[in-house]
């Protein structure tokens, strides 16, 4: 900031000094001294100028890599519940695990991941932790592209930067409806090098005049000709001028990033195919400077004297509608593509930093097989590490379904969010918080947050049955599934609470699902006394110190003992 104020200051004086010299030494007859001295301030002047636009750029860098990396390092420290991208806008009540897991919203992976700033960037993370890919091929290309991309601060930090501009949030949609699409405002060629090549001769017809008739009046006519062309036109092209608005600086950032990408080579196979889109000679980027600068033309309109004169002179309109249909027939068919391959590369960059942050997490041992799972020391990865407390599980086609029973507060829906979470990283490529986890791939589904919709008539109890049954469903067309149920049918009575249980387990389990349930129906635990039913037990147990109840979350084999619901009751200060 100093700097700038200095600045400041030094091109104020070389304007100031360029005027006072020139004045002052014109006056007293030295036409010379003044001239060399005017010249010389101005040229000070425009240096100057340019070295303090050059300084507003640095610190505008130095701003963004602050911002940036606050934003790791509240990461590392567990503030990152303050950050302000949470994602909220791609959550959905009908996703099926998405507001269960914490996938999005405040609190949620996309927070705590999310480091993409352009509507396809962030499009394309959120993609990526609500999605199953089709294969394990495709999740090992991922994590292969994570492991590129995690050393490789520098140049993923440099591309953020670039990346952290306001103008890529907009949605695009508008210029790609108009670039892929066969209309053309201007459809015949000869029309097309006519409006082209106008001003040029309405130039040069106008010199003439001026030169034979000595006249100026003479010599407007051809630009009068330009102003009748412009008023006929004028509400023809205003509908696709306005699309444009606004849109002009976004594709100038898009063109840096694409620099990023053609400068940087990659390895990995998504990388490097990703990077093939782009390519490296530099076609895209200018590509995309060229529509930046076409749209950022557009906007003289909001000049209206500099808008008339540039019609007038040059028949601005038709002239920027030219060179955008120009680009299009070139390039149009490409644009969707070059953006959706730079939000991959956000995507991308924004998963590899939690392998950067958390080096000793692993990767997931994925394995295109029947349905299982394998975790060693697995924990919350949103759960700071001081608090975090992890453990181990194992289910096959032996033993498909965990029984969860515990007491209150003691952990079970926790664990149930803890395997869906880490399996949900484990398909982006991205590491996961365990020390091992090996598994298959596996569509997740849950019931664990269940409210009702006074709206639509929906009570808690139906809408729960609305969840299971969409979980059902794909059970029965063969979807390989894990499914997470917690407190099945809470808003129901016991016994019926129960026998539903019961149904909906025995429909669930099958030889292509894994399921964990979480509850506090001690009966269900009999499921799992027959070693070949293929339910397990465990539970979650707390215990007492100096009349507290403590909690160490940790899994034990089988049924829950204990009780602590009216402790908990009189704790909260409730006579009982």
């Amino acid at each position: 900031m100093k700097w700038i104020r200095v600045f400041s200051n030094l091109r104020l004086a070389a304007f100031i000094f360029a005027i006072v010299w020139g004045y002052v030494f014109y006056r007293y007859g030295y036409f010379h001294t003044a001239l060399i001295g005017t010249i010389t301030g101005i040229v000070s002047f425009i240096f100057l100028v340019l070295k303090h636009n050059n300084l507003f750029l640095k610190r505008d860098l130095l701003q963004k890599l602050i911002t940036i990396n606050s934003d790791r390092i509240a990461r590392l420290n567990n503030t990152w519940q303050n950050l302000k991208d949470t994602g909220e806008e791609f959550s959905d009540p009908d996703h099926p695990n998405s507001c269960d897991l914490d996938i999005f919203g405040p609190g949620s992976v996309f927070q705590w991941i999310g480091s993409c700033h352009s509507w396809y960037g962030r499009k394309s993370l959120a993609e990526y932790i609500s999605t199953v890919p089709d294969s394990d091929h495709i999740i090992r290309e991922r994590q292969d592209a994570v492991r590129e991309l995690s050393p490789l601060i520098d140049w993923r930090q440099q591309f953020e930067t670039v990346a952290l501009n306001r103008n890529l949030n907009l949605d695009p949609q508008n210029i790609l409806e108009w670039a892929e699409s066969n209309d053309y405002i201007i459809k015949y060629k000869t029309l097309f090098d006519f409006f082209y090549i106008l001003p040029f001769f309405s130039f040069l017809f106008s010199a003439i005049l001026l030169l034979f008739f000595k006249n100026g009046f003479f010599a407007l006519l051809p630009f009068a000709f330009h102003l009748i062309i412009f008023g006929s036109t004028y509400h023809l092209l205003q509908p696709f001028l306005n699309r444009f608005e606004n849109y002009g600086e976004m594709f100038l950032v898009y063109t840096n990033l694409f620099r990023k990408i053609e400068e940087q080579n990659f390895s990995s196979s998504i990388l490097r195919r990703l990077h093939e889109t782009i390519g490296t000679s530099g076609d895209t980027s200018g590509a995309v400077r060229t529509l930046g600068s076409i749209i950022s033309s557009i906007q003289i309109r909001y000049s209206p004297m500099g808008y008339f004169f540039a019609n007038l002179a040059s028949l601005w309109d038709i002239r920027s509608v030219i060179n955008a249909e120009k680009w299009k027939k070139k390039y149009g068919i490409l644009l969707r593509k070059w953006l959706l391959t730079c939000g991959e590369f956000e995507a991308h960059s924004s998963i590899s930093s939690v392998h950067f942050e958390n080096p000793r997490w692993v990767f997931a041992d994925i394995t295109d097989s029947p349905p299982f799972i394998c975790a060693k020391s697995l924990g919350h990865p949103l759960i700071s590490s001081d608090k975090r407390v992890s453990n181990n599980i194992n289910l096959n086609s032996n033993n498909s379904v965990a029984i969860i029973t515990g007491s209150n507060m003691s952990g079970k829906s926790t664990f149930l969010r803890t395997v869906g979470v880490n399996l949900i990283l484990a398909y982006t490529g991205a590491p996961v918080c365990a020390s091992q986890l090996r598994c298959s791939v596996l569509s997740v589904y849950s019931s664990m947050r269940i409210g009702d919709n006074l709206e639509n008539g929906i009570s808690t109890f139906y809408a729960e049955l609305l969840k299971i049954r969409k979980i059902i469903d794909a059970v029965n067309v063969g979807e390989k599934i894990l499914f997470l149920l917690d407190e099945l049918f809470r808003g129901t009575n016991s016994q019926d609470r129960h026998d539903g249980a019961i149904a909906v387990l025995n429909a669930l389990k099958t030889d292509h699902s894994l399921g964990i349930i979480s509850t506090h129906d001690f009966e269900l635990s009999k499921l799992g006394e027959d070693p070949q039913s293929g339910f397990l037990n465990f539970n979650f147990k707390e215990y007492y110190k100096d009349n507290n109840i403590q909690f160490d979350y940790k899994l034990n084999s089988g049924p829950s003992t204990t009780r602590n619901a009216l402790y908990l009751i009189r704790m909260a200060g409730i006579e009982i």
